[in-house]
């Protein structure tokens, strides 16, 4: 592997910090989206009674399976995120996350010492070769 494409330790602490994060607003969302097309199944149920004819009943079955689709999508897009959600939001695990949090400001500022420009600097009486004069 080239220097170019290794990623930084920093830099994979910092995603699973990141996917931490967007788990919540991603669950949270998409879970509220399903269960809005969950509460529409009523007036789906009073369309079909007042449908008059079959043309009626065909228009109102093919917008309820496109929505019926839609609302598998969002309930998908939760359940891939309900796990690490679930896992964040446990008390015990808290503090693991605000450990990382704290590894990522050390690996950082050691990773930026590592890259800095440094000097070696003899020590006393060392004349660089190794002798002591």
């Amino acid at each position: 592997m080239t220097k170019q494409s290794e990623c930084k330790p920093s830099e994979i602490i910092e995603d699973f910090i990141n996917l931490i994060a967007k788990s919540h607003e991603e669950y949270e969302t998409n879970i509220s989206i399903a269960k809005g097309y969950d509460s529409k199944t009523i007036t789906w149920i009073h369309d079909f009674e007042t449908a008059n004819d079959y043309d009626e009943r065909c228009k109102l079955a093919t917008a309820l399976h496109k929505e019926r689709e839609i609302r598998r999508k969002h309930k998908d897009r939760a359940k891939l995120f309900q796990k690490i959600h679930e896992f964040a939001g446990q008390e015990r695990n808290k503090q693991v996350l605000k450990s990382l949090k704290w590894l990522l400001s050390e690996q950082r500022k050691q990773e930026e010492y590592l890259e800095s420009d440094r000097e070696f600097k003899h020590r006393v009486g060392d004349d660089g070769n190794g002798d002591t004069n």
